[in-house]
């Protein structure tokens, strides 16, 4: 039955039937990447777009961190404990190479780490562990966006990281519907091929007649 994929009739259109599901798995694939770009968009930008709560009714000291403290937006006030800052060596920031600055904030809560912002290259100080800080501590780091009475003009503040986000449902039916479009078309061939390879029903034979004269 096989051997009729040889003719030059359906391996032309063995051809376009694998050529249409390639193009239907990158599609479905495309759509998949703009589901996961748009729902991280999403997140980022519910996140942010709430209201700045001080740190002591986001979190608490010792507490387990939650999907949900990414990107919102926080105060807190305190005081920082210079000597025990420490530097994160070969990080990036639009290109440049440098490090991070990070530096303890002690509040009356509890002490939390606060990347202050980057820097070129890597400072020779600041260089204890965090397991040094005295006190409770936060298991969260804050990324400074602006400070009062602390600020450092040599620092480049960090943008936040992106964070773990749902798929866009929208585009993501996109990606189904281009993957099933794909199975279709092996479908189509295949019924095409089998419905080539039955045999024709035979005529009926005419009604025969016997007579005497």
């Amino acid at each position: 039955m096989f051997r009729g994929l040889l003719t030059p009739r359906w391996v032309g259109l063995t051809i376009v039937m694998l050529i249409a599901v390639v193009a239907c798995v990158f599609l479905g694939l495309w759509q998949l990447g703009v589901a996961q770009d748009e729902g991280r968009k999403e997140a980022v930008s519910a996140a942010a777009a709430l209201p700045r709560a001080p740190l002591s009714e986001v979190a608490a000291p010792h507490s387990a961190f939650q999907a949900e403290f990414s990107n919102r937006p926080v105060s807190v006030t305190g005081t920082y404990a210079a000597e025990l800052g420490f530097v994160v060596p070969d990080r990036r920031l639009g290109g440049r190479v440098g490090s991070w600055v990070v530096t303890p904030l002690k509040t009356p809560a509890g002490t939390v780490a606060v990347l202050r912002g980057f820097v070129d290259g890597t400072p020779t100080t600041l260089s204890p562990l965090v397991n040094d800080w005295p006190g409770d501590l936060y298991n969260v780091v804050l990324l400074a966006s602006s400070e009062s009475g602390h600020a450092d003009p040599a620092l480049a503040r960090v943008p936040p990281p992106e964070a773990d986000a749902p798929l866009n449902f929208k585009n993501l039916a996109y990606a189904i519907q281009w993957w099933v479009f794909g199975l279709f078309a092996i479908w189509m061939w295949w019924k095409m091929f089998r419905a080539e390879q039955q045999p024709a029903d035979p005529e009926p034979a005419a009604p025969r007649e016997d007579a005497h004269a």
